[in-house]
């Protein structure tokens, strides 16, 4: 076994009102958080939850909610601002995987001596970032137990990653917090573990660790499709824990890219780009998976399990084609460009060219 380093310095707390114990983990890290949330938290009683919990302990908290799907690197500005006014000590994402790492940013940011429009433009050297917590509202997240975070630029609405230098201090993983999921979305959210998992077998650093946990979520995920129980919160909840514990080092690869650089430049919605690029991923990287999928329950080769990927892609009924999301072939370059520029893309044992990348778009298409 050659050597590799794994160090996962998060707290998770996972399971059913997980939620609950916000305030006991959270308390060592001051007390005034900024809680930056998914607008539509505000209409369930569990973010009421959260902040109980937090107040019970001592935590007074302000709340930023103005936050959407298309919300760019402006957005952290208002952030910055808010935390800063407020003399936050902990922020706390609660939402998607976007929302998270914005929120991640944001951490990053307040501390600084930077204007808030400068932020992403300074290359002053940042304090140490605010200590960060995530409650992730669904199981999409690549990087959500890492420092990582993905932004979509503002100026060419181009999508970038970038390392905040501090991963989150916990994260809380509740099952019943995501329960309002809509039915379609728990099925995108199947096919988007599903890809990240078989692209990070894929990333040169992927580890022996993160291999298992990797595998584990891919067994979970095609078990799962094989008994028709596919939108079981509990079950999609334990795949994304270990997927993420996966993801600690490893990254995930072109269809990931590419579905964020759709994401980013034509505000198409990710996971269903996600789903639609999912078998052209798994056929680009055939030679690594056959090789890193053997223990992966019912997977004989990459092209059979790519048929059984496509066979629950139209059982699902969700579009199974790029045009279905209104991209044209004039949108092809511009996404390709931008996916292999990112740094996971970078990682990848199976190096993606921006005409690969563009191939793969058009076969898609």
């Amino acid at each position: 076994m050659d050597g590799f380093f794994y160090h996962m310095p998060v707290r998770i707390r996972f399971g059913d009102d997980s939620v609950d114990l916000a305030g006991i983990t959270l308390e060592q890290f001051g007390p005034r958080a900024i809680i930056i949330a998914d607008p539509f938290s505000e209409e369930t009683a569990l973010l009421d939850g959260v902040r109980a919990s937090l107040r019970k302990q001592g935590i007074e908290s302000i709340l930023f909610t103005d936050v959407t799907e298309e919300s760019t690197n402006r957005v952290v500005e208002d952030m910055v601002k808010l935390g800063r006014a407020g003399r936050a000590t902990i922020v706390l994402g609660i939402g998607d995987a976007r929302l998270l790492s914005l929120a991640k940013i944001a951490a990053w940011a307040i501390p600084s001596r930077t204007e808030p429009s400068r932020v992403f433009r300074s290359h002053e050297e940042t304090r140490t970032p605010l200590p960060f917590a995530a409650i992730p509202t669904g199981f999409r997240d690549p990087f959500l137990l890492t420092a990582e975070a993905l932004y979509t630029d503002s100026r060419d609405r181009s999508v970038a990653t970038m390392d905040t230098g501090r991963p989150p201090e916990a994260v809380f993983i509740d099952p019943v917090f995501a329960s309002g999921l809509p039915f379609k979305m728990m099925q995108y959210t199947a096919f988007e573990i599903l890809l990240h998992a078989a692209e990070g077998l894929c990333s040169g650093r992927c580890d022996p660790i993160g291999e298992n946990g990797l595998l584990e979520a891919l067994s979970m995920i095609s078990s799962l499709m094989g008994s028709g129980e596919k939108t079981a919160i509990h079950s999609l909840a334990r795949a994304s824990l270990f997927a993420s514990l996966g993801l600690v080092n490893a990254r995930p690869g072109i269809g990931t890219a590419l579905a964020y650089a759709l994401g980013g430049a034509l505000q198409v919605p990710e996971t269903a780009a996600a789903a639609i690029l999912l078998p052209h991923a798994l056929g680009y990287y055939a030679e690594v998976l056959d090789d890193r999928m053997a223990g992966v329950e019912g997977f004989s080769d990459t092209p059979g399990f790519v048929e059984a990927v496509r066979g629950w892609l139209a059982e699902a009924g969700v579009p199974l084609r790029l045009r279905d999301l209104e991209v044209g072939k004039e949108d092809l370059a511009v996404a390709a460009h931008n996916a292999v520029d990112l740094d996971m893309i970078k990682l990848s044992e199976a190096p993606v060219s921006e005409s690969e990348a563009a191939d793969l778009l058009a076969a898609a298409l």
